[in-house]
């Protein structure tokens, strides 16, 4: 799968530099382990989101990018046996964790 990188045009990122192609694997082609989601992810992603847009830290453009991240998710196959509360606390550290990681490259970029 290749896989192109893109920004939003509201960084400031130089535009003189090359278009980076990163090529990913299919991984989950061949996985080799039954694939088992948080029986709490349809109600906790929800909440969680909602708290995570309560701050507007973002521009609407840059959240409705932010929202497709689907953090949730990721939390609720990493975590797909935690209580409801637990696997909140997973998805509520998630959404601020891109956030601090996001600010930081952009520091590094600029």
């Amino acid at each position: 799968m290749k896989t192109t990188l893109l920004h939003d045009q509201s960084d400031s990122i130089n535009e003189d530099l090359p278009r980076i192609d990163i090529y990913l694997p299919k991984t989950l082609d061949f996985w080799p382990w039954p694939r088992r989601v948080n029986p709490y992810y349809a109600r906790v992603k929800q909440q969680a989101s909602s708290w995570c847009e309560s701050f507007q830290l973002f521009s609407p453009r840059a959240q409705n990018t932010f929202n497709k991240c689907d953090f949730a998710l990721l939390a609720a196959l990493a975590y797909p046996e935690l209580d409801r509360a637990a696997y909140r606390v997973c998805c509520d550290m998630m959404n601020p964790s891109f956030v601090l990681t996001r600010s930081r490259i952009y520091q590094l970029w600029t």
